[in-house]
């Protein structure tokens, strides 16, 4: 049986990994200016043990008017020592967060049900990794260079030692390493900044002992005042003007509105989260006012639609078995909108990441409650393994085929619509590859405007500067004299900008970067008198 077990468990993961691994550097398609900067500041950092900015060793990084949280950038150093700055360095340090978060929800949740029997613990906690494994949501961001999937692997990490601490008092060392972890957490991302208090407060008055030993006491409050000291940089970044700039910059808040206006479509944008379309449906993508295609597929909910019935079920186990164990699952529920709701716009599924957790361990439970409640109806053994055999059975098809949709639709489907402007700003590495190659040939050479922060790309794909500064930005709206007839000039520019510019007939295509469905993303070439 243990055989079993660490095999099973061995294949959940492996299959997690080639989930987030498969083609990772090419799809999602393109590579957003995030991605780059917390990547070409991992490999400043590599190389100089400066950021961009020349800072040596910052906490906060400074990038496009913001400020960046350092956990993501500092994982990053060793993927690119290893292969050098490029996608698919920054993408796969994301790869193995998500593969480790699989390994460690198996983990937390048998400490989650530490008194239960061996077996029922084995399966909701087995269930619970193959669930998170699969899971659009989690997959989606262990694919990309974003700062937002290393919260849920250290939060996970955190939740597993404190609740060994909590059931064996006698391991004060557990305690220790929850804290850390949870500090390291609490600088993932700035959304966990607005819950994670909230919830590890919840988690005190849920779990408390009485009459504790002064051992435990003593390091309860050494553990309490580390976490406390572990906030200064985040309280001194936030004195200086360094942190929550970002908030600063998208919360309602900080605009000017009354209380009343603010409030109302906070309010809506969090019961949003528990709505149909956003979990089981559409996802972020397909709700009313996004536009934006980098979060989550069209078509695909953040969960499956199977697990409706199973986070049903789960909850009513919990409430006929586990009561304290519900009530922690629905703080986690009640607190994992807010990263959202802040913004007061509709459900995002990078804000709310945080509950990507507690609906895959409700999901497991409410699983393993349906072989429970099955072996409790059914009282002939032989009528029970069949019964069992063909729940297992229709179980694993509905599974396969709802992950089958999401991949074709991910592999497939995903890049010929998330790849402009709106989704992963497709065509960067192509064009610098050829003005890389061509560079020795002209003067100067600019890359179109239109991107969001492309200064970025030029940094990231040319990190040495071999193009000696001849490799530009280029906008010609905001200035028409880029163009110099005198010198020897490429440029890249987009089908609409040449459209509606002057240039439409003086201009000699070099080279044409296509989108993943085939229609023209970037035109490179020469203007002629």
């Amino acid at each position: 049986m243990k055989s079993l077990k660490i095999f099973l468990l061995l294949f959940v993961l492996l299959f997690g990994f080639l989930l987030r691994f498969y083609k990772v550097s090419e799809i999602p398609t393109g590579f957003f200016a995030d991605e780059a900067a917390n990547g070409y500041n991992a490999y400043k950092l590599l190389t100089t043990g400066k950021d961009e900015y020349g800072v040596s060793f910052p906490f906060y990084f400074q990038s496009f008017g913001d400020y960046r949280t350092p956990v993501a950038i500092y994982s990053m150093i060793p993927s690119i020592f290893i292969f050098g700055l490029n996608q698919f360095s920054v993408r796969f340090t994301m790869v193995i967060y998500g593969t480790l978060t699989i390994l460690f929800l198996y983990l937390f949740v048998k400490e989650l049900f530490w008194n239960e029997q061996s077996f029922i613990k084995d399966v909701i906690a087995l269930s619970s990794s193959l669930f998170l494994a699969i899971s659009p949501w989690h997959i989606h961001f262990s694919r990309s260079g974003f700062e937002f999937i290393p919260m849920p692997f250290y939060l996970i990490v955190g939740l597993f030692f404190l609740f060994r601490f909590l059931h064996r008092t006698q391991k004060p060392i557990n305690l220790v390493l929850s804290t850390i972890f949870f500090i390291i957490t609490f600088y993932t991302a700035y959304v966990v900044q607005i819950v994670l208090i909230p919830f590890l407060f919840c988690i005190f008055l849920l779990y408390r002992k009485k009459n504790l030993n002064k051992k435990i006491l003593k390091i309860s409050l050494i553990s309490l005042i580390f976490f406390l000291l572990g906030l200064i940089p985040f309280i001194t970044a936030t004195l200086s003007g360094q942190a929550l700039t970002r908030f600063n910059s998208v919360s309602p808040f900080s605009h000017g509105k009354n209380l009343k206006d603010v409030l109302k479509p906070m309010a809506k944008t969090y019961i949003d989260h528990f709505q149909l379309d956003f979990l089981f449906l559409k996802g972020d993508i397909d709700m009313p006012r996004h536009f934006i295609s980098r979060h989550s597929l069209k078509g695909i909910g953040e969960l499956y639609l199977f697990q409706l019935p199973l986070l049903i079920l789960g909850i009513f186990y919990l409430f006929l078995k586990y009561k304290k164990i519900l009530i922690f699952s629905l703080v986690f529920l009640i607190l994992y909108p807010i990263g959202s709701t802040i913004i007061a716009e509709e459900p995002f599924a990078h804000r709310s990441l945080f509950g990507v957790v507690p609906f895959q361990i409700l999901s497991a439970i409410g699983l393993t409650s349906i072989f429970y409640f099955l072996s409790k109806i059914i009282t002939n053994s032989k009528l029970k393994i069949v019964i069992m055999t063909i729940m297992i059975c229709f179980f694993v098809i509905i599974c396969s085929l709802s992950l089958k949709d999401y991949v074709n639709k991910y592999f497939n489907e995903y890049p010929l619509y998330s790849s402009d402007f709106w989704g992963w700003q497709y065509g960067p590495k192509e064009t610098m590859q050829y003005f890389l190659s061509v560079k020795n040939n002209y003067d100067e050479l600019y890359m179109s405007g239109e991107f969001n922060s492309g200064n970025i790309f030029l940094k990231f794909y040319d990190p040495k500067n071999t193009c000696q500064n001849k490799c530009m930005l280029g906008d010609f709206w905001r200035n028409p004299k880029i163009y110099n007839s005198k010198k020897r000039q490429l440029f890249s520019l987009s089908p609409e900008y040449l459209k509606n510019s002057s240039l439409s007939n003086r201009f000699i295509v070099k080279k044409i970067i296509f989108y993943p469905n085939k229609t023209i993303a970037f035109q490179i070439g020469e203007i002629v008198e």
